[in-house]
């Protein structure tokens, strides 16, 4: 039976030692994690911009097209 005041380190340590592992569970670091994904809030925010910026860029467009006069 686990003692319950054992910490999850001293835990996984008590397991390693009675498997004859002497290898730590690591978990990938942050850096890692973040380059190898390609979705996220940064690509989500620039693909945002862009999208809104081609929107009021064709909106420009349509205006300077309605206020001009008609040419004859």
């Amino acid at each position: 039976m686990v003692h319950p005041d054992l910490l999850p380190r001293q835990l996984l340590q008590t397991v390693q030692q009675r498997n004859g592992s002497t290898t730590t569970a690591t978990r990938p670091s942050r850096t890692e994690d973040s380059s190898t994904r390609s979705s996220g809030i940064i690509p989500g925010a620039i693909a945002a911009t862009v999208f809104i910026a081609f929107l009021l860029a064709l909106y420009a467009v349509l205006w300077k097209c309605m206020v001009s006069p008609p040419q004859r």
